[in-house]
């Protein structure tokens, strides 16, 4: 009887379509990933994380040139001369129609596949040879895939706030304890990498990684949390780099 119960939920599981999958990232990731174990699916997620950022980043397309400008300017290891000419190649680049061709739509897609995959290597890396687990890599694509689409949530708060600040920026995380002008400094990134929205995508990855790994809660959080943290440390150092 209970053996004839689990096949039954099984067969309800395999039956569930794209849109219910997507509600059970924001309502029921356990029951998501236990699905997905069986057949995993990474591509439809990944369309549409490009559609919302392609969405997103034609709507912000102005406030982004904004901030580059800004950023520029702010640079100190750049002299008044490289300022201007650097500044001037970015308005044309982003007035032009390739730019905004570019800024739209290739970015978005070449960079959210990419993210998606290096985040599925990470994961792979980590629960095969780190912890001597056994998984796949098409597995791991599920997890990161299905657990970007937080971002749809978050892109719905952020995008709207956004427009009616008129920059891009907006904070979700302890960053909105410091003035916004310090937005490139080290203290004021390593405090906004404690964001709402992280952390709810760390909650869905550790989820789906240890159901995937048939890793412990415990386990599969301290994975994704040291993971995100040499994320951050890389970003955060680059960054430093670079400003």
């Amino acid at each position: 009887m209970e053996e004839q119960s689990e096949n039954q939920i099984e067969r309800q599981e395999e039956s569930l379509s794209f849109f219910s999958k997507l509600g059970l990232v924001f309502s029921n990731p356990t029951r998501l990933f236990q699905n997905l174990k069986q057949r995993p699916e990474w591509l439809l997620p990944v369309i549409v994380i490009i559609v919302i950022s392609m969405i997103s980043t034609f709507l912000i397309t102005d406030l982004i040139l904004d901030s580059r400008i800004e950023i520029l300017e702010m640079n100190e290891q750049l002299t008044d001369q490289q300022k201007e000419l650097q500044i001037e190649g970015t308005k044309k680049f982003f007035g032009s129609t390739v730019g905004k061709i570019v800024t739209a739509t290739v970015f978005p897609i070449f960079g959210t596949f990419i993210l998606v995959l290096v985040v599925a290597a990470a994961f792979l890396f980590t629960g095969n040879v780190v912890l001597g687990g056994s998984s796949t890599f098409k597995h791991m694509l599920t997890v990161a895939s299905w657990g970007y689409l937080v971002s749809i949530v978050e892109s719905i708060v952020k995008i709207p706030l956004m427009l009616a600040k008129g920059s891009i920026h907006v904070y979700t995380s302890l960053a909105v304890l410091f003035d916004t002008s310090e937005f490139n400094t080290v203290l004021f990134k390593v405090a906004d990498a404690f964001d709402v929205f992280v952390i709810w995508r760390i909650i869905v990855w550790a989820i789906g990684f240890g159901i995937m790994y048939k890793f412990s809660n415990n386990k599969s959080l301290a994975a994704i949390i040291a993971l995100a943290i040499v994320y951050f440390a890389i970003s955060i150092g680059f960054g430093s780099l670079f400003s």
